[in-house]
């Protein structure tokens, strides 16, 4: 039942990345990508697009023994500290956690 949720969720912000502040291949990007348990992959990304709005979730890729892995693209807005605290709330969540930044 969980899986149609966390769809619409992924649709949601796709469809909010089409928006004028989606980032473009040109800008500086700072994405995390977040592994674990779907349940709890769910409600981080819940939780950091109810702080954040100008998050971008991509990937819902549910693999082997329910775990997940969803990539966000972080806003041109945020900054280190954004990062740090997202990261600090996706390590809480016992999530493992990967930063990368382009451009």
């Amino acid at each position: 039942m969980r899986a149609p949720v966390f769809a619409a969720l992924f649709l949601g912000l796709a469809l909010a990345s089409c928006g004028a502040g989606a980032p473009q291949p040109a800008e500086a990007t700072t994405t995390l990508t977040v592994r674990g348990p779907a349940a709890e992959v769910e409600r981080f990304i819940e939780a950091q697009a109810a702080l954040n709005p100008g998050l971008v979730a991509t990937g819902a890729d549910v693999a082997t023994a329910g775990q997940s892995e969803v990539t966000v693209t972080l806003p041109s807005s945020a900054d280190g500290h954004d990062l740090t605290e997202m990261s600090k709330a996706a390590i809480e969540a016992r999530l493992s956690v990967a930063v990368s930044s382009r451009g």
